[in-house]
């Protein structure tokens, strides 16, 4: 993880932050002025003929590719701007990690899945992420009077070992706040394919076994 460390200082994030505004930039530019005087020139240097004429379909979707690559280059740019938070222990932008400080009662062996509420997820986990590549979730926390009956955000990882068995990788408590929420997980995971699930539980449940975990779920793979 060392050379990722370094890979992931500072001065590169900065430099990787500029270089996905300029991408961005350049590209909506392009687009702006497609808008505007039109599509480039089509030049067909040929003869159409009456056994073997020349079809030309011209598809007008670059309004959907520019919302997806828009899309794209401002999740880059979020993420490293994120990351570089994280490595510039900035901490009012991400999300305290409160390892070693909290944990479910001794009570509880289990949990029963439900839907998260209370949350407006703005963010995906990539479906493939390099190996040492950190892992960001995103998302907004809309009901201010959760924080008074939820737990801390709990960030559950699983590795897929076949279709009817898992292995837990990673597990830990961040806070959890309204408004806005920024959760960096800086594991270093092998190849293979993974289920991460993050969510909270209610406190008046924690006197259960089997509790609710109001959480969502993300499948993704590990490249080396």
């Amino acid at each position: 993880m060392s050379g990722t460390k370094r890979f992931f200082s500072k001065q590169n994030i900065n430099k990787a932050i500029w270089a996905l505004l300029i991408g961005l930039v350049s590209f909506v530019s392009g687009k702006v002025y497609q808008g505007i005087y039109g599509p480039q020139k089509v030049v067909i240097d040929s003869r159409a003929t009456k056994s073997d004429p020349i079809y030309v379909r011209i598809h007008d979707n670059y309004g959907d590719k520019l919302n997806r690559e828009t899309g794209k280059l401002k999740k880059d740019i979020n993420e490293s701007k994120m990351y570089s938070n994280y490595v510039g222990a900035k901490d009012n932008n991400i999300n305290k990690s409160l390892s070693d400080k909290y944990e479910l009662p001794k009570n509880v062996k289990g949990y029963y899945l439900s839907a998260i509420s209370g949350i407006t997820d703005n963010s995906r986990v990539d479906q493939a992420i390099k190996r040492g590549y950190p892992i960001i979730i995103s998302f907004l926390l809309r009901d201010k009077n959760i924080l008074s009956t939820a737990t801390p955000a709990i960030v559950d990882i699983v590795k897929v070992v076949s279709s009817n068995e898992v292995t837990q990788v990673y597990k830990n408590a961040y806070e959890l706040r309204y408004g806005q929420n920024n959760i960096v997980i800086d594991v270093d995971l092998p190849r293979g394919k993974y289920e991460l699930r993050y969510g909270y539980y209610r406190v008046g449940e924690l006197s259960r076994e089997f509790p609710n975990f109001y959480s969502k779920v993300f499948e993704f793979k590990v490249l080396e």
